[in-house]
């Protein structure tokens, strides 16, 4: 599970390193119009991003951890913790 949030936090970080030196790139301009929209811009794709990842892991856990292993235990282990995670909800 430590990977996944893992990956989630790398997609959010990631795009807000680019996210960051773009609307940097648009103040420097003096562009007040083009920065804003480029941090409206980056919200909804870190939103998107980390969602994307997050409904891949709690719809299809077995596709998502297969990307990092192939171990048919670790896998059947992995998709019965995340249907335990669900049910905390």
């Amino acid at each position: 599970m430590s990977s996944s949030v893992s990956v989630v936090w790398v997609m959010i970080f990631g795009l807000a390193s680019a996210i960051a030196i773009l609307v940097g790139q648009r103040l420097g301009a003096r562009d007040r119009d083009g920065h804003a929209e480029f941090v409206r811009a980056g919200a909804v794709l870190m939103l998107v991003g980390a969602c994307v990842v997050s409904v891949m892991l709690a719809l299809f856990p077995g596709l998502y951890f297969a990307v990092f292993t192939e171990d048919p235990d670790v896998l059947g282990m992995v998709s019965g913790t995340v249907v335990v995670f669900r049910s905390w909800h």
